[in-house]
């Protein structure tokens, strides 16, 4: 899990797949945070067009 911050409010996401593949990413609904996308993440990442898939905590869930 990593984090970002921007004007004072810190963000974790997780994040699958190259680094130089085409970004995907997925958004959570309420009550819920990113890891609930990580078997979906992880087909993205590794399948035969790989992508770059990322999954935010959005703000008060999971980590942020």
């Amino acid at each position: 899990m990593d984090t970002v911050k921007a004007n004072g409010i810190t963000l974790a996401y997780r994040a699958w797949g190259p680094e130089d593949a085409p970004p995907v990413l997925l958004l959570h609904c309420r009550g819920a945070d990113g890891a609930d996308w990580t078997q979906i993440a992880e087909r993205l990442a590794a399948g035969a067009r790989p992508r770059r898939v990322y999954a935010p905590d959005l703000r008060g869930h999971g980590r942020s």
